[in-house]
């Protein structure tokens, strides 16, 4: 049971770790496919979003496209190389839930439940990197939810003909339960209490509780 216990645990996390990178990195990245759209609407004359507002939105690629258009250097490069970034991080994380579906669920799960597990873990890293940045948030949002999952995987490897999905809706239900109680609870609340005080999330920090905090632009910085 202990070792069980422990295996529930490291799926869980190794899980989570892959899920919470893949997800910050695609945010990241994924901002570069609307500059070819705008450049060559720029180009052509047609109506778009203006590429100063954009590159004010996405200073993370912004920045960079604006220092080589002022030095008259091509964009195509940059462009090329982010959107391979972004290619190649796609495919590791693919390749990464292919090969540990293979290790961890080929006999104790029916098909299908990976791939609802998984898109699971991403939508509550999702959700967690979006609206949970009080300091109640985070610190029952997290503990909740992983308790959760892994009982969630400790019943489908101790049981020999699980009722996986039937699990994994209980699991589902009982996360949203606990975003939105961390919504009405603590989200909610502490947007109304003093904007100036450090546990207070505003725009100068809205995630009050951990490093690092972003710039009064935070919404125009790299998440």
């Amino acid at each position: 049971k202990v070792g069980l216990i422990f295996r529930s645990i490291t799926v869980w996390g190794v899980t989570s770790c892959i899920t919470g990178c893949f997800i910050r990195v695609a945010i990241t990245c994924a901002a570069v496919l609307v500059f070819p759209f705008a450049l060559l609407a720029h180009r052509c004359g047609v109506p778009f979003v203006p590429l100063h507002l954009l590159c004010q939105s996405y200073p993370w690629i912004g920045s960079q496209i604006d220092a080589l258009r002022r030095n008259n250097a091509p964009t195509a490069p940059l462009l090329q190389a982010l959107l391979i970034f972004l290619a190649i991080q796609s495919f590791s994380y693919v390749s990464c839930n292919l090969t540990w579906r293979l290790m961890v669920y080929r006999k104790s799960a029916p098909e299908g439940y990976e791939e609802s597990l998984f898109s699971l873990v991403s939508g509550l890293e999702l959700f967690s990197l979006v609206f949970m940045r009080t300091e109640g948030s985070i610190v029952v949002f997290p503990r909740a939810v992983s308790v959760a999952l892994v009982a969630l995987h400790f019943y489908v490897s101790v049981t020999l003909y699980p009722f996986a999905f039937l699990a994994l809706w209980t699991t589902q239900a009982w996360c949203c339960y606990v975003g939105v109680y961390c919504l009405n609870h603590f989200e909610d609340e502490a947007l109304r209490t003093n904007p100036h005080r450090p546990e207070t999330p505003c725009m100068a920090h809205p995630r009050a509780s951990y490093m690092p905090r972003f710039s009064n632009s935070w919404s125009l910085q790299g998440p």
